[in-house]
């Protein structure tokens, strides 16, 4: 039996770990030439969790994790008003939390990997051809190739260009909620020694307002980058100091 899986995301990556290691050919295409270094924190448990303890993972995960002491709730003067420890997280869960940047867990996936994996970075899907009396389906790329197999597997997205392809447009689909989300990470010295280890989160963006769940600010001053590229008045390091001053 031969599976292509499409995405080489946390599912994506998942699938062909575990088609591979039931001994079934696995070719796994990404339309991204490698592995992308931005993502989310992620708080891994449950599920997931359990997931990758059976799949053999877990050990990977956890060193590349990080243990989260605390997640406070400021107002817009920096004065703490709800704190939840990490500790009191864990009980609930038995102790099976990690804390993980998401690129950090799909490298443990893509580690993960058996060598019998075909992987095809750089790969975009354009064309499905499915052989109803065979079986079988065979995929066309953008740069002309093709592959056929028994099984396609789509896990590439909110965007899925395999769904578009299937089914139609995403339009169809998605439904826009009218919420905007961005993460960046910075490098600041001053503001990691004060938030070292710690979620903070605010909804002082929107003070006036007051509404539940309107533009909630989360911060993690943990990890580094640069910053060059920004002017000084829009650095992530200027925007939080100047929203609030204690933590």
């Amino acid at each position: 039996m031969k599976v292509v899986v499409c995405g080489a995301g946390i599912a994506g990556l998942t699938v062909a770990n575990q088609l591979a290691r039931s001994g079934i050919d696995t070719v796994f295409v990404e339309q991204a030439p490698g592995p992308r270094p931005q993502g989310y924190m992620i708080d891994f448990f449950g599920p997931g969790y359990d997931a990758a303890e059976a799949m053999g993972v877990l050990p990977r995960i956890i060193e590349l994790g990080y243990r989260i002491r605390e997640l406070v709730y400021v107002d817009e003067h920096g004065r703490r008003r709800v704190r939840l420890t990490m500790n009191q997280l864990d009980s609930v869960v038995g102790g099976r939390l990690v804390s993980i940047l998401r690129p950090d867990l799909e490298l443990a996936l893509r580690q993960h990997l058996p060598d019998t994996v075909e992987l095809r970075g750089g790969t975009r899907l354009v064309g499905l051809d499915s052989a109803a009396d065979a079986g079988t389906i065979t995929v066309t790329f953008a740069d002309g190739s093709h592959e056929t197999a028994d099984l396609l597997i789509g896990a590439d997205g909110v965007h899925s260009t395999m769904r578009r392809l299937t089914f139609g447009p995403d339009n169809n689909f998605l439904r826009y909620l009218g919420f905007h989300t961005a993460a960046y990470i910075f490098e600041a010295p001053v503001l990691a020694a004060e938030m070292a280890d710690r979620y903070s989160l605010t909804d002082t963006i929107n003070a006036r307002r007051r509404k539940c769940c309107t533009e909630i600010g989360v911060w993690v001053a943990r990890m580094a980058c640069t910053t060059d590229t920004l002017p000084p008045v829009l650095t992530p390091t200027r925007c939080i100091t100047t929203r609030s001053h204690r933590w």
